[in-house]
């Protein structure tokens, strides 16, 4: 070890390698089919665990850590257990506390000395010469009981985030139904009242929507000469078992007040931030449109 190239250490703490104080020991394969199912030992692969048997293969707690497929991820078992062969496991030596050592081990990015081509692998002997701080043993043991109130006040935290945005959500959904049911704002039925003037109530609103829509189609049929064509309506809305709206509201359909509905196109876009914008589906999130990724396409 080159004392130059590490940082300096808090008294009584030392520099030392993997290899110096534990021995990856390679796991054991163990079948699918050759598993007891109603066992109640863990049998740990590279991700974790993948299964119960009934005999361990290990003797007492022990890490495991990924040598195929997820190689270098660090698991802990805190009962005797069985890792099978795409893992190494470790048995904790006298002197260095297994959860001092897992907490560690993850910290060293294991993953990162994957040499293989093919599937992920971790050779040990990559590992073995990894330099490690080593605190004396009652320091370890408050390293871990510090470590693990913080994660549990973490874990709190995150816990009280997530009830807070599942509690922002249905505020949200509160405030819109709020707003489409007339009770956000006073109505405008309300306001003229007060204020003694008129206003035009919703009806009256969709009954000159539709007479402005139809101007517009007789224009558009005059100018393609299209004698036969007909002007086609939209449906009146079924009201029946609908709630009763604020004064001056109405129900309608949105084919009533919507100007064209159609299919979006399926023309190829790019990445070019010059042209059209495109809204895809992975934009629309929670009723929200969300501008990340767009694609666009060419303006000509």
């Amino acid at each position: 070890m080159n004392e130059k190239t590490v940082p300096e250490l808090p008294r009584s703490w030392v520099w030392t390698t993997i290899g110096d104080i534990v021995t990856f020991e390679y796991g054991k394969a163990l079948r699918k089919d050759r598993r007891d199912s109603d066992g109640s030992i863990p049998v740990y692969g590279s991700n974790g665990i993948v299964g119960y048997h009934s005999i361990p293969l290990t003797n007492a707690a022990c890490l495991i850590v990924g040598r195929k497929g997820a190689a270098g991820n660090v698991h802990i078992s805190k009962v005797p257990c069985w890792p099978i062969d795409t893992t190494y496991y470790i048995a904790s030596p006298s002197g260095v506390s297994l959860f001092f050592l897992y907490f560690l081990l993850s910290t060293l990015n294991l993953n990162s000395l994957d040499k293989s081509t093919a599937i992920p692998g971790l050779n040990r002997n990559d590992a073995y010469i990894l330099n490690i701080p080593l605190p004396p043993l009652p320091e370890q043991h408050r390293i871990v009981t510090k470590i693990e109130e913080l994660f549990t006040q973490l874990d709190a935290g995150v816990g009280a985030l997530t009830k807070a945005k599942a509690q922002l959500k249905r505020y949200r959904q509160s405030v819109l139904k709020s707003a489409c049911e007339g009770r956000l704002v006073p109505t405008e039925a309300e306001l003229a009242r007060a204020e003694g003037r008129d206003y035009e109530p919703a009806d009256a609103l969709l009954a000159r929507i539709q007479k402005e829509r139809r101007k517009q189609w007789e224009a558009e049929k005059k100018r393609k000469a299209k004698k036969n064509a007909k002007h086609k309506e939209p449906a009146a809305p079924d009201v029946s078992g609908l709630p009763e709206l604020p004064e001056g509201w109405c129900w309608a359909t949105v084919n009533a007040i919507s100007e064209i509905i159609q299919y979006g196109t399926s023309e190829k876009a790019g990445d070019n931030p010059s042209g059209i914008p495109v809204v895809r589906m992975g934009n629309i999130q929670d009723g929200k449109l969300i501008f990340d990724k767009l694609k666009y396409f060419p303006k000509e």
